[in-house]
């Protein structure tokens, strides 16, 4: 999991990522899975963590993701 793009909103209290996930020879990542590996990754609550969409290419072993985190308590 690399990521691409890390955004602060203060007016929205949240963190606005584009994360690169690689999933060589399997199928893309479901969101509930990938909300699972990215709360491991960077150690916050699941529950904080929204993803608005995980987009896929034909032929390509890698996802792109729009992640939100809120960070509101």
């Amino acid at each position: 999991m690399e990521t691409l793009k890390k955004i602060d909103n203060p007016f929205l209290n949240r963190i606005e990522m584009q994360i690169k996930v690689s999933h060589p020879g399997m199928p893309t990542p479901t969101k509930e899975s990938l909300k699972s590996e990215i709360a491991k990754k960077f150690k916050i609550n699941e529950e904080k963590i929204e993803i608005k969409y995980i987009l896929s290419k034909k032929n390509r072993d890698y996802s792109i993701a729009k992640v939100f985190v809120n960070q509101s308590s």
